[in-house]
């Protein structure tokens, strides 16, 4: 595939596809380090990470992608930029908070090796 090609039914160039993992990568990251320094829970992050698989599982990427700002917002994060245009475009936001959910799988499993 080239990069003038869209991601089979998604509507989304590779180049930007590559770009939102690097996004989402970088910004869970930061987003369950401020959660879990808030509650020093992994019950808490299992508990919120189920929340936004339940939103995105039954296609409720805009309302996933709103509480993830709203959680920023608590926890002082700085919404970037880049969060901004995401949230201008819903095929991005679908992609972004899939990507969000995986990188939070990933996350929780390190946290967990960690603390055994």
């Amino acid at each position: 595939m080239n990069n003038n090609e869209q991601i089979a039914g998604t509507g989304v160039d590779p180049v930007v596809y590559e770009s939102l993992n690097h996004i989402s990568s970088r910004y869970a990251a930061l987003f369950w380090e401020g959660i879990y320094f808030a509650c020093w829970s992994i019950s808490t992050l299992k508990d919120i990470h189920m929340v936004f698989l339940a939103l995105c599982e039954n296609r409720y990427h805009d309302e996933a992608f709103s509480l993830l700002r709203s959680y920023s917002e608590i926890l002082s994060l700085d919404w970037e930029a880049e969060l901004e245009v995401i949230d201008q475009i819903h095929e991005l936001k679908e992609h972004f908070m899939d990507e969000f959910i995986l990188d939070t799988e990933e996350i929780i499993i390190d946290l967990l090796s960690d603390n055994e």
